[in-house]
């Protein structure tokens, strides 16, 4: 499997995830998700390869101290550097 066998999917709420996921599996695509917040459907972890929840980021709304800490514990940063991985490591 190659990076362009994997789609990304950055989801909110609502059916189109939904459909976006399950179109690209019946293309044969592995499908990696970023479910924002507490906007996205728990069920569809379920529907895709991979699903990281992430919080939403709010530019300008935190201090640099609240930076260093959401650099390390989950962040939408930190789960889009994840969903850059997985797809890297899908391509080997």
């Amino acid at each position: 499997m190659n990076s362009s066998d994997v789609l990304g999917l950055i989801a909110g709420e609502g059916r189109l995830p939904f459909l976006v996921a399950a179109g690209a599996k019946q293309a044969g695509l592995r499908v990696i998700c970023v479910g924002l917040a507490e906007t996205a459907e728990h069920s569809l972890a379920d529907e895709v390869d991979v699903f990281y929840r992430v919080a939403i980021a709010r530019p300008g709304a935190c201090n640099q101290n609240d930076y260093d800490w959401a650099s390390t514990k989950g962040s939408t940063f930190h789960a889009l550097a994840n969903l850059e991985v997985s797809a890297r490591l899908a391509s080997i």
